[in-house]
């Protein structure tokens, strides 16, 4: 199995955020400066493929204190 990990600091997701952001071309919140052209697909097909091979994506943030991403794959290796 393969864990990955990506952690930042920055302005974080809100939990309605969240629920959003694997949507394509969502935006994270209406009202919000940021953000202005939404997701994009990115994360999405990202997803898609992880979960075709078996693996998974999870994401948990904090408002004001950063997001994480940990994204598992499981493969077979040949020695």
């Amino acid at each position: 199995e393969i864990k990955i990990s990506v952690i930042d600091t920055g302005i974080g997701i809100s939990k309605e955020g969240l629920k959003k952001l694997f949507i394509d071309f969502g935006k994270l919140e209406e009202n919000q400066t940021r953000n202005r052209q939404g997701t994009g697909l990115g994360l999405s097909i990202c997803k898609q493929i992880i979960e075709q091979m078996g693996g998974s994506v999870e994401v948990k943030s904090k408002l004001g204190q950063g997001t994480e991403f940990n994204i598992n794959i499981k493969t077979k290796c040949k020695v």
